[in-house]
């Protein structure tokens, strides 16, 4: 683009010192402009051709031919015309078209007197040269957007395969586990003698756990609906109370859904696998509710550890707080002696 701003300069600066009325140097003078602008946008479109991008060197022709009501122009104006035509029309077309302007840009300084026989070879030097440097830069914005596009293309392809191969590891590794996992408690069900109360209790609860395990595997592995904050809050208190944790659950607010609601299930998850992995907690209150236009999801309970020498930060909240950064939210954590509170706040859906 420097290359036609320079173009555009050296064709207004020769129009605007030739030997004629002010009026007509004006016009010539916008005419340049207008003609340098025109090629400009040919270049850019040559990757989107329409009709317009056809019918467009007529046009640049018109203009360029202003400038020579007023003297001679700069010696290489012709050489947009050449360009646009390089640009819009196929070689067996453009080759002859741009012949016949060189000729006539060279026989337009022949035809002065005295001829100008110097001048009409750096013409034809100035406008072949200016031609395929302009036609060149077309090629190469083309080939920048070829280039993108290409790029946009394998980056989608390696996401989807890369989404393929995962589906397939979870549902080859985890599936298969799991219902390793549900058969092994029914069986064991089934085994154990019919006074067996508590123990009979605990594997129900498990095999529970596995199904529904099992079913979030398969729902991600073969698409759906993700499960909801409401189907969550229930899966969390089942969690929780099947290791013997008291679960305070307050409901003093609808449910979200859309964006908002799958961004807070995701923080309930977590907040929850946090609780029964890496606590002791006797108790943990989940509560919902709504204030300040946000709907506010928090997580409490007493079951802090003490910090090990030389222990690592997860990412799992790292991955929450970016999740409900998306959604227009904000994510906190931070700890009380024995008690931890984890809180996700995101705005309260219209109406």
């Amino acid at each position: 683009m420097l290359a036609l701003c320079a173009c555009g300069v050296a064709g207004v600066e020769a129009v605007a010192t030739a030997p004629a009325p002010v009026p007509p140097r004006v016009a010539a003078s916008v005419a340049v402009v207008a003609a340098t602008l025109l090629t400009a946008w040919l270049l850019v479109r040559r990757t989107r051709p329409t009709r317009a991008v056809t019918v467009a060197p007529l046009l640049l022709a018109a203009l360029l031919l202003v400038p020579y009501t007023v003297g001679s122009p700069w010696p290489g104006q012709a050489g947009l015309l050449v360009a646009g035509l390089l640009v819009a029309f196929p070689p067996r077309a453009a080759l002859p078209l741009s012949l016949l302007v060189v000729l006539g840009a060279a026989a337009a300084e022949l035809t002065t007197t005295p001829p100008d026989v110097v001048r009409a070879v750096l013409v034809v030097a100035d406008t072949v040269a200016l031609g395929l440097a302009l036609f060149g830069l077309s090629l190469l914005v083309q080939a920048v957007g070829e280039l993108a596009e290409a790029r946009e293309e394998l980056a989608r392809v390696a996401a989807v395969q890369e989404r393929e191969r995962l589906s397939r590891d979870v549902h080859d590794l985890l599936g298969m586990s799991l219902s390793a996992i549900a058969l092994k408690c029914e069986l064991t069900v089934r085994l154990l003698p019919p006074d067996a109360g508590l123990a009979r209790t605990q594997l129900d609860e498990v095999l529970a756990l596995a199904r529904r395990a099992l079913a979030d595997v398969r729902q991600v592995t073969h698409g759906g609906a993700p499960t909801g904050l409401d189907d969550e809050l229930d899966n969390a208190q089942d969690a929780l109370t099947a290791v013997d944790v008291r679960v305070r659950l307050d409901r003093a607010a609808p449910c979200p859904g859309g964006p908002a609601g799958a961004a807070l299930a995701a923080v309930l998850r977590e907040g929850v696998t946090n609780v029964l992995r890496h606590s002791d907690a006797s108790w943990c209150a989940i509560a919902i509710r709504t204030e300040g236009g946000a709907v506010h999801l928090e997580i409490v309970n007493d079951g802090v550890r003490p910090a090990r020498p030389g222990g690592r930060a997860g990412t799992g909240l790292r991955n929450l707080a970016e999740r409900t950064a998306a959604v227009g939210g904000v994510l906190c954590a931070e700890t009380d002696g024995r008690v931890h509170r984890l809180r996700a706040s995101v705005p309260a859906p219209d109406g």
